[in-house]
């Protein structure tokens, strides 16, 4: 560290030896189709991010917007409500934290409200300023693309199909999506054998898999001048997940 051959990320070098303490930097947070595990999660966010770390967030278990809310007899506002509100608290935090607060949202491709989240930073650049949106597959979806075939809109409340889109349509509207977006960062996240979206720490080559619940530290390793590089990343790496 002394030579800079070898730095871990800015929340080691800034928390070590502090009573905040916090040393991992990305961090996922599980958030559920309820109210208390939304605003639940979103205290935990706050917690994290006053100490600098960034967070990353799955809303593809939220119902989508106007669906039924039994208990209450209304309709439920979807994901792209709870992002606006996650990103003004993301806001709020960091006026009084150690830096600005950096999320991530990964919405599935099976989400009835999946247009609506992927278009509101395009057509609204001055909302969701602290998040990078993203889009979770399957091997499915994939190959649903490259055959031209359709795939399934569920509603994750029943689990019920509602409709059949074009799979390759919807791929090439993200990519068009992704490039319009030039100053956040729009990617896909592939989907693990138990379903779930694996976000990768911020690799070039994504060595590091974080899933819900946990977090992953990273470091940067400064390549030397006389010796060969053996690969076109930039040198970051994760050092494993912190439950």
């Amino acid at each position: 560290m002394r030579n800079l051959d070898f730095l871990p990320h800015s929340p080691t070098l800034m928390n070590a030896g502090t009573d905040l303490g916090l040393l991992a930097g990305c961090f996922v947070l599980p958030v559920e189709d309820s109210l208390h595990s939304t605003f639940t999660t979103l205290g935990q966010a706050a917690e994290i991010q006053r100490a600098g770390g960034d967070t990353g967030y799955a809303f593809s278990h939220l119902r989508p917007a106007g669906d039924r809310v039994a208990t209450t007899g209304g309709t439920a506002s979807g994901p792209v409500s709870f992002l606006r509100l996650y990103d003004t608290a993301a806001g709020v935090v960091s006026l009084g934290g150690r830096r600005r607060g950096a999320c991530m949202a990964v919405l599935d491709t099976s989400h009835p409200d999946l247009y609506d989240f992927k278009t509101t930073k395009a057509d609204s650049p001055s909302e969701l300023t602290h998040f990078n949106l993203s889009v979770g597959v399957t091997d499915a979806f994939m190959r649903a693309v490259e055959r031209r075939a359709t795939y399934c809109v569920i509603n994750p409340r029943t689990g019920k199909t509602v409709a059949r889109l074009p799979a390759a349509k919807l791929f090439r509207h993200h990519l068009r999506s992704s490039a319009c977006m030039r100053r956040s960062r729009a990617c896909v996240f592939r989907h693990d054998q138990s379903g779930r979206p694996v976000a990768w720490a911020r690799s070039n080559r994504g060595d590091q898999p974080v899933r819900g619940g946990s977090a992953a530290a990273l470091r940067v390793v400064q390549p030397r001048l006389d010796q060969p590089r053996t690969d076109d990343h930039r040198w970051t790496r994760g050092l494993g997940p912190a439950q």
